[in-house]
């Protein structure tokens, strides 16, 4: 029987689709990774490169991610 919930035989099969949107997960993702790259910004601010050290690769990584994951 097609959708019923009893089976005839003493094997069952059925099929189950999902589909989750992870539209609003990747707009969370863009702006929290926009956040840390404004806030790398701020606190580096008039520094040489000298002085942030690795946060300019950070910083990069950030707006490159809120990009991409904001599209």
């Amino acid at each position: 029987m097609k959708g019923g919930a009893i089976c005839p035989s003493s094997i069952c099969r059925g099929t189950a689709r999902t589909r989750t949107n992870f539209s609003v997960q990747h707009m969370q993702e863009a702006i929290h990774l926009a956040e840390l790259s404004y806030r790398a910004e701020v606190e580096n601010a008039g520094k040489s490169f000298d002085e942030i050290g690795d946060i300019f690769d950070h910083h990069r990584a950030y707006v490159v991610g809120a990009l991409l994951t904001g599209i």
